[in-house]
């Protein structure tokens, strides 16, 4: 019997989050630096050849939800804050740089103003720079009847009340508070992801050359999935694969539309 697969939709998501820029600054290292007397071994010198900026933190996550047609109503920090990446031309990356690590908190009138019942779902991509307030987290999960999906870097994650958390182990590991009530997911790189007592294997990927910004891919495409199929299993399934298929390429990449449903209709 042929599989029935569901059309394609767009929903209407409120998105909210600390963003910065990734940038990749690509060279070659030549000689070593003995300017400084503590380092003895001396200092790398690259050679500057190429530089890239992508969208980081939420600005990807929106940019995943874009590219997978969703429509976004996004909501980040003003400030400009950057993640700077030295890669030599090995691929090796030699040092990373962050300017601007905190950000002021949101204003919340932003969000009491809003209809929230004109949103298919909210979603919250937390890094814990500032921008997303106690505040902001108990107005929404307080206001909004919805699925509500957080991808979060706090260490008390007891105000996302009835939300459905995405983690990684590392991050779990930290964790000092969980709310009463939510659905939690941990991503655990290589070996798969994990939801309640069920274990989920990653896909195969036969090249890995950057790992940054697969999380916001997994976290996208498992939310899109979800809002279609309601089933935690096949959206985890989807999200593996998809988060896969970006390792290959350098800096956050975002999944094709094209690419998401051809995953997703082989998970159904």
């Amino acid at each position: 019997m042929k599989k029935i697969i569901p059309p394609q939709k767009s929903y209407r998501i409120l998105l909210i989050g600390d963003s910065c820029d990734d940038v990749y600054v690509y060279g070659s290292i030549e000689r070593m630096c003995f300017e400084s007397r503590l380092v003895n071994e001396g200092t790398p010198v690259i050679k500057v050849e190429n530089s890239i900026t992508k969208p980081g933190m939420a600005k990807n996550v929106y940019e995943n939800l874009i590219s997978l047609d969703q429509h976004v109503d996004f909501y980040t920090n003003k400030e400009i804050t950057k993640k700077v990446r030295v890669v030599d031309s090995n691929n090796k990356s030699i040092v990373r740089i962050d300017y601007n690590d905190s950000v002021k908190p949101c204003d919340i009138s932003i969000f009491t103003d809003l209809d929230l019942k004109t949103y298919d779902c909210i979603v919250i991509s937390d890094y814990d720079k500032g921008y997303v307030s106690k505040e902001v987290i108990k107005y929404l999960t307080g206001n909004f009847d919805g699925d509500i999906f957080v991808d979060s870097k706090k260490q008390d994650l007891s105000n996302y009340e009835k939300c459905i958390i995405k983690i990684n182990d590392h991050e779990y590991s930290l964790v000092k508070g969980f709310p009463k009530n939510y659905q939690l997911i941990v991503t655990l790189g290589k070996d798969g992801a994990r939801w309640k007592d069920k274990y989920f294997s990653p896909y195969p990927c036969e090249e890995v050359n950057d790992i940054c910004g697969a999380g916001d891919t997994f976290f996208a495409s498992f939310i899109v999935s979800y809002l279609q199929n309601k089933s935690f299993e096949k959206s985890i399934q989807v999200a593996n694969q998809c988060a896969s298929y970006v390792l290959k390429y350098i800096g956050n990449y975002c999944i094709t539309t094209d690419k998401f449903y051809k995953i997703l209709k082989g998970s159904l």
